[in-house]
């Protein structure tokens, strides 16, 4: 089983009574022009079918030492024909440090290639985006497509990264990241 907790921070499942918190999180604050809608405002009814559209799995990033929400990820377009979907992360607040969020998405890779059998997982990253990955991470994407000014953001145009974590590269590596992590070894 994997683990979704760690001394760090733990996944836990999106409840109904989370909506208004994650639906004001997503249009507003710090990624709101960044996230999945950029910068539109879907209603409520809207947001919550297309917040579950093409999801397999959806946790909120709590810290473990303050019980309080500091992101999300998502598994979604899953293909399992070809064997592979899609991850998303977002963290919260601008000011929180990227070390509970990558510690977050170690453990959510881990339960994504625990439960299913995807050869890789891809991430679809703005180059606006790109700073947010750690060195440690980044060192094991490969970069599949860039898409040259492929978004408009913050006035201007944008390349768009398909980065890419194989399943082989992740088993020969997930003791390594779950030592960084705290998990079981």
């Amino acid at each position: 089983m994997p683990a979704t907790a760690n001394e760090v921070v733990w996944l836990r499942p999106i409840q109904p009574e989370d909506y208004p918190f994650l639906r004001a999180a997503e249009l507003g604050g710090d990624i709101g022009s960044r996230w999945r809608f950029r910068g539109s405002t879907p209603g409520p009814e809207q947001w919550s079918q297309s917040t579950w559209a093409s999801s397999l799995a959806q946790f909120i990033v709590m810290s473990a030492n303050q019980n309080q929400a500091i992101g999300l990820v998502s598994l979604y377009d899953p293909n399992f024909q070809d064997g592979f979907a899609s991850v998303a992360v977002a963290k919260f607040s601008p000011v929180d440090t990227s070390l509970r969020i990558m510690s977050a998405t170690l453990l959510f890779l881990d339960y994504a290639f625990t439960n299913w059998r995807f050869r890789k997982l891809y991430f679809d990253v703005p180059e606006f985006n790109l700073a947010q990955f750690s060195a440690a991470l980044r060192s094991h994407l490969s970069t599949e497509a860039r898409l040259k000014d492929h978004m408009f953001a913050a006035g201007r145009y944008w390349d768009r990264f398909t980065l890419s974590l194989f399943r082989e590269q992740w088993e020969q590596t997930r003791f390594q990241f779950r030592a960084l992590i705290g998990g079981e070894s």
